[in-house]
């Protein structure tokens, strides 16, 4: 491995998956939307009609299957005991959502288009896993957070609730906009900003819920809100009509 190749592979060991631990997501980038999220393949249509399809989404968009819940949760619990947070509770939280992760049963896409500044996006449905209550308890005490990992570098997130639409069809959904800058301790590596509007949505009957993403990187980014709002839209009402 070359010196480019080790110093690249320390920033995605340090910036990818950020938002796995705070976040129920299926799949995750490496923040180079350039490139294809490793050892998946791509294809123009997700099989699970309960899910977006590529029809859905903006034109030039790769479709990636999610991880299993079992390939989440040993993530999740990878970026906990490799990091040390401020505040200290955050450890134990994200560890109980590791287990919470791997309780639970999970089917979605992830898609991304290789383009620089494009977002990314998620479209998932969960059973038996964490409730809106628990997700918004665990943004209310650890969705402003910073972890140190020793001797790769600070990663600091800052969170804020976002009201969904009065017209949005679920009955109960909460949604969260957090930014996460990562500073390297190695001085030849450049520090990365990205931006995640996660919402989730209760289905009705059922302990399921829909979670739908979209995810910039860069310092010149942003996510367009009306955009993720119509996505999750579509996304919540594909499921609840096929659930």
């Amino acid at each position: 491995m070359t010196s480019k190749e080790q110093a690249r592979h320390k920033h995605v060991t340090l910036a990818m998956c950020i938002a796995a631990v705070l976040v129920l997501v299926a799949a995750c980038s490496s923040g180079d939307t350039t490139v294809a999220p490793s050892g998946t393949s791509a294809s123009t249509a997700a099989t699970d009609q309960r899910l977006l399809q590529s029809s859905d989404l903006p034109d030039g968009y790769d479709i990636y299957p999610g991880n299993s819940s079992q390939e989440l949760s040993d993530t999740q619990m990878q970026m906990v005991t490799s990091r040390e947070y401020d505040p200290a509770e955050c450890a134990d939280l994200y560890r109980q959502q590791a287990d919470a992760t791997a309780a639970s049963q999970r089917v979605g896409i992830y898609a991304e288009k290789r383009a620089p500044s494009a977002p990314s996006f998620g479209d998932f449905i969960i059973r038996g896993g964490q409730s809106l209550m628990d997700v918004e308890d665990l943004f209310s005490r650890c969705g402003d957070h910073t972890a140190t990992v020793p001797g790769e570098g600070r990663i600091t997130m800052v969170s804020e609730t976002v009201e969904p639409p009065t017209d949005f069809p679920a009955s109960a959904t909460f949604a969260v906009h957090s930014t996460v800058e990562t500073v390297p301790t190695d001085p030849e590596q450049v520090a990365t900003k990205q931006q995640s509007l996660i919402g989730y949505a209760e289905l009705p009957g059922s302990d399921s819920v829909v979670q739908f993403y979209s995810e910039v990187y860069g310092y010149d980014s942003a996510i367009d809100g009306e955009q993720f709002w119509n996505l999750f839209r579509e996304a919540y009402l594909r499921a609840a009509v096929q659930d």
